[in-house]
């Protein structure tokens, strides 16, 4: 019994080997041939072998995932982004309406007057007040058109 085993053990690790390499040829009727021989009167390749995937399926790498405190983190990151966000936004909306007052007052009032470096009042030219309409406007249209 003890051989008997010794020798179907001795089998399997042989036809392991023996089947490592296996030949494709063409018969006469056009079929392709496959053995672990080649034939000796016509041409034939070798034929690679590839190794079966295991069962299941391929090995694949385990998914890695945020632990808790890595998914905290993100959490409390993008609540930080979206804060932030909302104030641009609203010091943004707080010019524009700075600048829509700016360009109001410069329309309806001809006669500005404004301190100079000395600390005297003094009257707005005309030419000044366009200049300051004009480059208002712009601003309006660069930063405040949605």
């Amino acid at each position: 019994m003890r051989t008997l085993l010794i020798a179907a053990t001795l089998c399997l690790f042989s036809a392991g080997a023996l089947a490592t390499e296996m030949y494709r040829w063409v018969n006469d009727d056009g079929v392709a041939q496959f053995g672990q021989n080649p034939p000796t009167d016509r041409a034939y390749e070798r034929v690679q072998q590839r190794t079966a995937p295991p069962p299941g399926g391929q090995l694949r790498q385990p998914e890695v995932r945020p632990d808790a405190d890595e998914r905290q983190r993100q959490r409390e990151q993008s609540a930080e982004d979206r804060r932030a966000a909302d104030e641009r936004k609203a010091k943004k909306e707080e010019e524009c309406r700075e600048l829509e007052q700016r360009l109001q007052t410069l329309l309806d009032n001809p006669r500005l007057r404004f301190t100079n470096d000395e600390g005297e009042l003094e009257v707005m030219g005309e030419d000044v007040r366009q200049e300051m309409i004009a480059e208002t406007r712009n601003n309006l249209e660069t930063y405040c058109a949605d």
